[in-house]
């Protein structure tokens, strides 16, 4: 989905779903590991380094490397929330607090819209379950934000299912890169756009978090 910059000028062209491997299927996440995918109704890639997503996502590039410039890579930090926050982002009125849709949904707390703590995944079975969802999964039809009217216009899983890597180094920093987007075990206080405490080592996979690519014009 080609979307404004949150700062700067120019176009990001990003993932409208969560990254997966090339043979992810509804039930498998799959094993390849070259080259990230935006497939609908496939589980997404998780249990990933940083190092390994962003190898997934310059390996869309021609070169099968990333410049620091135009073309794919993980999305940076600012650009991720952008998307999330819709084509109100900048304004202090009409940007999303979380990825639910459109108009006022958006900024109007609802906790099992997306896949999160709050959604208990296998309700027959006594206390809250939390589980791992399928890429736009239609348990959660309304976990998008709106880019334009049409279905085409839709970034999935912006607000939960699993965190996302980003390309954004925290300041004074090195060796750690910026999280973003909450998971299915965190609640929704932890899955707004512009919730940004989380930062891991590049060197750390966990199973609530996978990543998106974007691509720079």
């Amino acid at each position: 989905m080609r979307v404004p910059r949150r700062t700067g000028a120019g176009f990001v062209n990003v993932m409208r779903y969560e990254a997966s491997r090339a043979d992810a299927t509804a039930t498998s996440a799959g094993t390849a590991s070259r080259l990230a995918c935006a497939t609908p109704d496939v589980l997404p890639w998780t249990t990933v380094t940083w190092t390994d997503a962003s190898a997934a996502c310059c390996a869309l590039n021609a070169s099968g490397t990333c410049s620091g410039g135009a073309g794919w890579r993980l999305c940076e930090a600012d650009d991720w929330e952008g998307a999330c926050e819709g084509p109100g982002f900048g304004s202090p009125t009409s940007y999303c607090s979380w990825s639910y849709g459109a108009g006022a949904t958006c900024r109007t707390s609802s906790s099992v819209r997306c896949n999160g703590d709050e959604y208990d995944s296998a309700s027959a079975t006594a206390g809250d379950q939390d589980a791992l969802f399928t890429t736009g999964s239609p348990t959660f039809a309304m976990c998008y934000t709106e880019w334009t009217a049409s279905a085409a216009g839709r970034i999935f899983d912006l607000s939960g299912n699993v965190k996302e890597w980003t390309n954004t180094v925290p300041p004074a920093s090195s060796g750690v890169h910026y999280i973003r987007g909450g998971s299915f075990n965190n609640v929704e206080g932890g899955r707004t756009c512009q919730f940004d405490f989380p930062v891991a080592a590049d060197n750390f996979a966990f199973p609530n978090t996978g990543f998106r690519c974007c691509n720079y014009e």
